[in-house]
């Protein structure tokens, strides 16, 4: 059962910008800073003799400078500690790795880590760390072998959402194995004061009127089933917008400046309905398309591309093309034309275009174009390839595309817009039609056309009306007061808004029950808080399990319960598979070995034999359980044969010793109570 726990090296923390300088030339007064910034927060072993360095320059929202990459190794590659500070001495990352081969039940429990943490928040952030309080408990505690503590900043007991820290702390050595904390060059912002602000009434009025929630359409692709699901779903409108708690005028919600990847990546993962939904043809699969003669040719496909795109190209320009079926929509396929500086898909029986982009690097153009300007560009060119499905769209404002920013002025790029699919009288927002439009010159930079001609989209009369969706999801999320960054230049604003997870959670628009992304009964990372267990023989063992992640799905234990075969094994697995149907929980255990063919009574009682076997094969102890006759049984029942090989491992390794009388009991049918003691007993084997 041993696994080898380890934490990648972190190399990229997942900067906005970051240019390498190996630093031979950086200041040593800097370096000095930097080491020290780090002993302060955490010991560094005497074995760790050999030491590294380098720096880079940093760009966030709080300022630029120079970044110090610190590592530390003891040079054996089973022990190192990374760590990197910004020029303000902020401890901006650290990690400690060590090689282990620990697992099962933790030693150190979650209280034990939390003093731990305590202790590192005093020396990492001196000063501030009586404002950083726990968040998001029940999502960290999901790790199996570190103790996660989420921490946001807060004011006046009112959260900063945008200033966090997470630490791990190892759960069998108790030491602080990594520590995420504030961005490059931080410095505490001012914070509005809460006096004048308006009443959460008023606040959620203003919310109503000017936000409010909307009915969509959404959609989910089975990869596994090659089917698409589409259904409606209730949501807050704009997860970008909150109240303003002095003046309830409505504010936008900043985030930080992302520079993404080139052009050239961006169109290499499109082509109608983006490459994930397309697959490769055979040889003999094109032979076959070829006969029917119902689809163009490339040198066909490709002239609907150029004459359709804004761009001076040519059949010579064609570096390579690809026919590829949509796995979506089954009966359609698609030309995926590659040229030296631009791409583009067209339907390859209609010759529609289905996306374009143009990754040329020039910046020359002095137009300077507004938003609205930009729009007519782009509707314009829509009118002329996608008029019908223009017609059949809805413009979407505040869409957040591909908006590159330069410095100057913070005037983007490019706009980008979005019309989304109109269905029903709401929209579909995986449908629909963008356009990029570059500021400076006024050209067409990339254009995408999305459309599922297969999709079915259920009914949606007799929906709840909003204003008894919106006090559903008042009942389960707060509507609370909240420092966030608005505008364009990130100043800090006191708001009324909902938390992250409320923006962007979906609800099913007739019952108001909350959804997953498949449609599919959102399923919480609240852990069940059994009441009856109290003053059970069983009750410290489930205890303990919980808190390792191991547990029932219900809001009882009903210890005395027989467990069913597919529900010892959800037990078993809880920490892995708790997104697994039932397909998928058995198909795993098969792959595993865990069960054989015709094993496998979902709902079947389990037996005490089986459940011996199981566990034996859960620790890859399968092969020696299949020979009973090395073994002499210690239990003072008959075994069976052909299960003594199980049963006599279990007992030897303490899984399971049998009744106060040595009895095995091998036919009787296992209790939830008992699976917890066989789980637990088998998790403490070393």
């Amino acid at each position: 059962m041993k696994k080898i726990l380890c934490l990648a090296l972190v190399t990229c923390l997942g900067i906005t910008m970051a240019i390498p300088s190996y630093a031979g030339e950086e200041d040593g007064k800097g370096l000095e800073q930097a080491i020290l910034a780090v002993k302060k927060v955490v010991a560094i072993p005497e074995d760790y003799k050999e030491f590294s360095y380098h720096t880079y320059e940093q760009e966030t929202d709080w300022g630029t400078g120079t970044v110090w990459s610190l590592n530390w190794s003891s040079g054996d590659d089973k022990s190192s500690i990374y760590a990197s500070v910004d020029w303000l001495g902020n401890l901006l990352y650290l990690e400690h790795y060590q090689r282990s081969e620990e697992s099962g039940l933790a030693k150190v429990k979650r209280e034990q880590a939390s003093e731990t943490v305590k202790i590192f928040l005093q020396k990492a952030v001196p000063g501030l760390a009586s404002n950083f309080m726990e968040v998001d408990v029940e999502n960290s505690l999901q790790d199996n072998y570190r103790h996660v503590f989420r921490y946001s900043y807060h004011n006046a007991n009112i959260l900063v959402p945008f200033i966090n820290i997470t630490i791990r702390v190892n759960k069998y050595t108790g030491t602080v194995e990594s520590y995420s904390g504030v961005e490059a060059g931080f410095e505490l912002p001012t914070f509005p004061a809460t006096e004048g602000s308006i009443g959460s009434d008023k606040a959620q009025s203003s919310f109503l009127k000017n936000i409010g929630i909307k009915l969509t359409y959404q959609s989910y692709y089975s990869y596994k089933d090659k089917q698409l699901s589409v259904f409606p779903v209730y949501r807050v409108a704009n997860s970008n917008k909150a109240v303003d708690a002095h003046t309830g005028e409505i504010v936008d919600l900043f985030y930080s400046r992302v520079r993404y990847g080139n052009a050239e990546e961006k169109a290499m993962d499109v082509g109608g309905m983006g490459d994930s939904a397309l697959q490769n043809l055979t040889k003999e699969e094109l032979d076959a398309i070829e006969k029917l003669g119902k689809l163009l040719s490339k040198d066909e496909a490709a002239a609907r591309v150029i004459g359709q795109i804004p761009v001076n190209l040519s059949q010579k320009d064609i570096l390579s093309a690809s026919l590829r079926r949509n796995n979506i929509d089954v009966e359609k396929y698609i030309w995926q034309i590659y040229f030296e500086k631009a791409y583009g898909s067209v339907d390859a029986s209609t010759g529609e275009l289905l996306s374009y982009s143009y990754y040329s690097d020039r910046t020359e153009g002095k137009r300077d174009l507004t938003e609205e300007s930009a729009k007519s560009i782009a509707e314009s060119f829509l009118k002329k390839v996608a008029n019908e499905k223009l017609a059949m769209s809805v413009f979407t404002p505040d869409y957040i595309d591909y908006i590159i920013y330069e410095r100057e002025g913070e005037k983007p790029e490019a706009y980008s817009f979005r019309y989304n699919r109109l269905v029903n009288g709401i929209e579909f927002e995986d449908n629909g039609l963008s356009v990029t439009v570059d500021r400076k010159t006024g050209d067409i930079t990339s254009y995408n056309n999305i459309w599922h001609d297969s999709a079915i989209f259920p009914s949606v009369e007799d929906v709840m009306t909003e204003s008894e969706m919106m006090a559903g999801i008042m009942r389960e999320f707060p509507f609370a007061m909240a420092y966030e960054k608005t505008g364009k230049n990130g100043d800090v604003d006191l708001v009324y808004t909902f938390d992250q997870e409320a923006r962007t959670a979906m609800f099913e628009p007739f019952s108001g029950m909350r959804i997953s992304f498949d449609g599919k009964l959102f399923e919480s990372a609240k852990r069940p808080e059994y009441e009856d267990i109290k003053g059970h023989w069983s009750e410290k063992i489930v205890r303990e399990l919980m808190e390792n992640g191991y547990y029932l799905k219900s809001d009882s234990f009903k210890p005395d319960r027989t467990i069913t075969q597919i529900d010892f094994f959800r037990y078993l697995f809880v920490p892995e598979t708790r997104y697994y149907d039932d397909e998928e929980l058995y198909e795993m255990l098969e792959n595993r070995g865990i069960l054989k063919d015709g094993e496998g009574t979902p709902e079947s009682e389990l037996t005490r034999k089986d459940a011996a076997k199981f566990l034996v094969r859960y620790l890859g102890l399968g092969l020696a359980g299949e020979h009973p006759e090395i073994y002499v049984s210690k239990f003072k029942d008959q075994v069976e044969i052909e299960y003594r090989g199980y049963a006599t491992l279990c007992y030897g390794l303490g899984i399971m010793r049998g009744d106060d009388k040595g009895r095995f009991n091998g036919e009787k049918a296992m209790t939830n109570a008992e699976a917890a003691s066989a789980i637990y007993n088998m998790m403490k084997i070393k």
